[in-house]
């Protein structure tokens, strides 16, 4: 008994401490809190009010907007047309569009953009369509930790389901996104796209269905991105791709299935620059001509194929368990699990999903060809008459109070999931979840060293069993027993192997930094760094610095106030950093996305809004060759070079540390 007692414990525990958004909630946002423990708001009306427009009680909108965690029910069956966009500014939200009667609700006319971190979407679809005349994604991820699951995307004027801005936490799993619109209302033309992922943290799509798309299937950059288990089916120019991007990416267990029409029909994923790395495996081109050389892995944008080997790597990037299927297998099973299931399928995922089935289909310009929105079969909400989200019948059936309104708080099996989640997950709220959290790491995943580090692996009461090639650990890997010496950057998983519990495996990159050693001091340097002024009206596609001639140069001591400048420019800085002592060091570049961070002649980060994914470098003393590539098409939030080192904190750059050749202008 008292063994028993300490298992409990040990489950009780862990629960408190985290559980998954939801059983089956897998990858970097599975972690996601959403409305947990909150008020439930029920929506009851299809109406959508717009700014300045008087708040209509029972809307979407309203629910959306509230404050403080928050669970979204439906009671309505239909299409809401909304007005504006619906964008999430308030955290602790979960939107469970399952709990709808009859075929459920889909938004229309615009698109759902998240601003707030611990955002939960399920079972929800969005198809904005053109009648707004506006360039719009259906829904855009904008923070995190956040979780789409199980949601219906489609009819968007620019990328369909993009994650982008501080993203960071974020998974995107059984969703269909299917069918943008390509020759519609955006500016450029052709955009009918998949997936933007410009985030500032970890990304995870896994066991989605991309369906119909001109490109972007995905189209990852300054990212690290898991991408695994998913079909990419009739897409029109080009699969996914990566061009210059500092991209870390799984592309393993995927299926493409090119159409007539569709361009590169040997490739699931298109190389166009050397900074990415990509592990790739078990992937398949489904149809007549199966089989994928280079795992679909292919170089573009005039590289040849010599490109591959540079960006292709033989370990996988940490990355939470994702539930494995068998690429030969995965089309028939994300056939019948995609997209917005629950509580019925409508007629537009049916029909889509029935030409990947067939082989057929076709890439669209206007919802307006396929028939539009369809009318959704309605049916009567289930009795709650106390209010709280639950049905009666379902509360008397598990030993709850019907007229006790404040019961969906509770959680009456002490397993962490409250009462209105056990019903949202179509679980007993009488029989706990046997969950138990990943191990951890000490010290901190991502921790670098030069010669050696040791590692612990704790996993409370529970054995941890742990591997160091970045395989997921089985019963018959070893136990973690004691520290582990590192010599080599090392991929390290440690999970604990229970019968009958879920459990959650911990990942941990530890990279070893090779030394970079200083530079000769040349005969005579200057203060300050030389710089160089371009002018170009499209950073992102038109001509780059190294194809202009500058507008004027002339020399920069101060890094931030020329990240700061107001003029839409890009400007060059080249010259040296004086290192004062051997030792790693860490740089945190926030700029624009485009921007770059060089050191000794090589890019070592991009811009990233507040300096996340700091670069991290082993550089002797003595003088290293520096340099700053800043793009901007318009002024940016709170830019700033900032480092740390031996014997000091973060802190901004020194001018003092900085000098240039007069060769350098």
């Amino acid at each position: 008994m008292l063994a028993a007692a300490l298992v409990l414990a040990g489950w009780a525990s862990a629960a408190a401490a985290q559980i998954p958004a939801f059983p089956g909630a897998e990858g970097y946002g599975m972690w996601t809190v959403g409305g947990r423990g909150g008020d439930v708001y029920r929506v009851t009306t299809l109406e959508d009010y717009d700014e300045g427009e008087t708040p209509i009680p029972g809307s979407l909108r309203e629910a959306v907007e509230a404050e403080g965690p928050r669970t979204v029910v439906f009671r309505v069956t239909g299409t809401i047309r909304l007005k504006r966009r619906l964008e999430v500014w308030n955290p602790y939200l979960t939107v469970a569009a399952q709990s709808a009667p009859g075929e459920g609700v889909t938004l229309a006319d615009y698109g759902v953009e998240v601003w707030a971190p611990e955002v939960i979407l399920r079972y929800l679809r969005v198809r904005p369509g053109d009648l707004a005349h506006e360039e719009q994604d259906a829904i855009n991820l904008r923070n995190g930790p956040a979780i789409v699951d199980h949601c219906s995307v489609s009819w968007a004027t620019d990328e369909t389901l993009s994650i982008i801005h501080r993203a960071s936490a974020v998974t995107v799993q059984h969703c269909l996104i299917a069918e943008s619109l390509n020759r519609s209302v955006h500016h450029k033309g052709a955009h009918g796209y998949g997936t933007l992922i410009t985030a500032t943290g970890d990304v995870s799509v896994h066991h989605s269905v991309y369906a119909f798309h001109e490109s972007r299937n995905p189209r990852p950059k300054d990212v690290r991105l898991d991408f695994r288990h998913n079909l990419i089916y009739g897409w029109g120019d080009q699969p996914g791709y990566a061009y210059e991007d500092f991209l870390q990416m799984n592309h393993v267990g995927n299926a493409v299935e090119p159409l007539a029409y569709s361009r590169a029909p040997d490739c699931a994923f298109n190389v166009g620059g050397a900074n990415a790395r990509i592990y790739a495996a078990d992937n398949l081109r489904l149809g007549p001509e199966a089989g994928l050389v280079n795992q679909g892995l292919c170089a573009s944008r005039g590289y040849g194929p010599e490109i591959l080997a540079v960006v292709r790597v033989d370990t996988p990037f940490p990355a939470p368990a994702v539930t494995p299927t068998p690429t030969e297998k995965l089309k028939g099973e994300l056939l019948e699990t995609v997209g917005a299931t629950r509580p019925a399928r409508d007629a537009v995922d049916r029909r889509v999903l029935g030409q990947i089935e067939r082989g057929e289909g076709e890439i669209i310009d206007s919802q307006s060809e396929v028939g539009g929105w369809p009318e959704l079969a309605a049916a009567e909400p289930p009795v709650d008459d106390d209010a709280d989200g639950m049905p009666d019948a379902w509360e008397r059936a598990h030993g709850l109070d019907p007229a006790e309104g404040d019961d969906h708080r509770g959680d009456a099996d002490g397993d962490g999931y409250t009462n209105l989640e056990e019903w949202l997950n179509e679980t007993d709220p009488q029989t706990p979840a046997r969950w138990i959290a990943p191990p951890t790491f000490a010290p901190a995943p991502g921790t670098p060293f030069t010669d050696s580090l040791v590692v612990m692996v704790s996993a409370g009461a529970w054995p941890a069993h742990v591997t160091r090639d970045g395989t997921e650990p089985t019963a018959a890997s070893p136990r973690a027993a004691g520290p582990i010496t590192l010599t080599e950057t090392a991929h390290l998983r440690a999970r604990v192997v229970e019968p009958g519990a879920a459990t959650a495996t911990a990942v941990a990159l530890y990279p070893r930094l090779d030394w970079r050693p200083a530079t000769a001091r040349p005969a005579r340097t200057r203060p300050g760094l030389a710089a160089a002024v371009y002018d170009s009206p499209d950073w992102d596609e038109g001509p780059q610095t190294a194809d202009l001639d500058p507008v004027r140069t002339g020399t920069e001591a101060d890094v931030d106030a020329v990240l700061a400048r107001p003029e839409p420019t890009g400007v060059v800085l080249g010259g040296w950093l004086d290192v004062p002592a051997d030792g790693i060091y860490t740089f945190w570049f926030s700029d624009h996305p485009r921007s770059r961070l060089l050191i000794d002649g090589k890019a070592v980060s991009p811009g990233m809004p507040s300096g996340e994914r700091p670069a991290r470098l082993a550089l002797r003393a003595g003088l290293h060759r520096f340099g700053v590539r800043s793009l901007h098409e318009e002024p940016q939030r709170d830019p700033s070079l900032t480092w740390a080192g031996p014997g000091f904190e973060r802190r901004p750059l020194d001018p003092a540390f900085l000098s240039h050749s007069p060769s350098d202008l």
